[in-house]
């Protein structure tokens, strides 16, 4: 492999900027690490605002990523999938690859010379961000979304179909707290926010066997196709998933399927079915959320790698 020179190192990491972040409620939730409060969630839109990030749906992210070049490449999907399984035995230098020039396969994703190319013809990657929401809590609607909607967001909104209307029994910090009913779904809908799918009944994926993954899959992608969904994306409850799980997403006709975590913004090389997601906390400063989506962590987390020290 031929290194790049640095300017093209700073014209991929300047360029290749899109993330998509994770939040699940909403409200004033002490105890709930996964509660970001309405006054903290309000501050963080006004920030990506003023700040002229755009925000985008997940299908438009999605269309931008969608490579042909990267149908059937394994690199990327392999890597991840080797530390969620706790299979990598060696320093995989994968992040680093886009810098690269591989001359090794004609099937590889396209990187270095080639990724600035491919920005350059397919639009900018930075200061695009992806609002995501998990597990279709009530407050989604009654706070999140008018706050969404004064600023004219877009967000995608991960239902588990099976529990509409019920409370979340899955949830470590509160099981009392309500779902969104069909009904306040089609509100959701009729707000112009899209719906996708946190399975059936929120189950870990990786205990179920080969005939009840599949049916949590299925099931739960017809729902939301039922409520007029064309493009309909996974988001693996608890982030937890190995390679099993990432093919039965695709093979149940997903169109895209969210991990939780990762350090480096997604670009051509990503595997649309392990798209990284930056978990929004209830501990997170404005300061903490402004240094991340401006790449402060991922530019500290390549320099660590490179010098062989571990960090998150």
């Amino acid at each position: 492999m031929e290194i790049l020179s640095p300017r093209h190192w700073l014209d991929y990491a300047r360029r290749n900027r899109l993330r998509i972040l994770m939040y699940h409620s909403i409200a004033d939730a002490p105890n709930d690490r996964l509660a970001v409060t309405p006054e903290m969630f309000h501050a963080q839109m006004c920030y990506l605002a003023d700040n002229q990030f755009q925000v985008i749906s997940l299908q438009s992210a999605c269309e931008l990523l969608a490579l042909p070049t990267w149908k059937g490449n394994r690199t990327q999907t392999n890597h991840v999938l080797s530390k969620v399984e706790g299979t990598d035995k060696h320093r995989d230098p994968s992040f680093f690859s886009v810098f690269q020039r591989s001359s090794v396969s004609n099937t590889s994703f396209p990187i270095g010379i080639a990724q600035t190319e491919w920005l350059k013809a397919h639009g900018d990657l930075r200061k695009k961000i992806v609002l995501t929401f998990d597990d279709g809590y009530a407050d989604f609607l009654t706070t999140a979304a008018p706050i969404l909607k004064t600023y004219g967001f877009p967000a995608t909104l991960f239902v588990v179909t099976g529990r509409g209307g019920e409370t979340a029994r899955w949830s470590t910090a509160d099981k009392t707290r309500r779902t969104l009913s069909a009904d306040e779904l089609r509100e959701v809908k009729a707000l112009g926010f899209a719906l996708g799918s946190h399975t059936a009944t929120h189950a870990d994926l990786t205990t179920l066997d080969a005939t009840v993954l599949d049916h949590e899959l299925c099931e739960s992608r017809a729902a939301i196709a039922k409520m007029g969904e064309a493009f309909i994306p996974l988001a693996y409850p608890g982030g937890r998933f190995t390679r099993r799980e990432r093919d039965a997403a695709e093979r149940a006709e997903y169109d895209s399927a969210l991990i939780v975590g990762g350090r480096w913004g997604k670009g051509a090389e990503t595997d649309l079915f392990l798209l990284k997601r930056e978990p929004m906390l209830a501990s997170d400063s404005l300061d903490w959320f402004a240094r991340r989506v401006n790449g402060y962590y991922e530019f500290h987390y390549l320099w660590a790698r490179a010098r062989g020290i571990e960090t998150r």
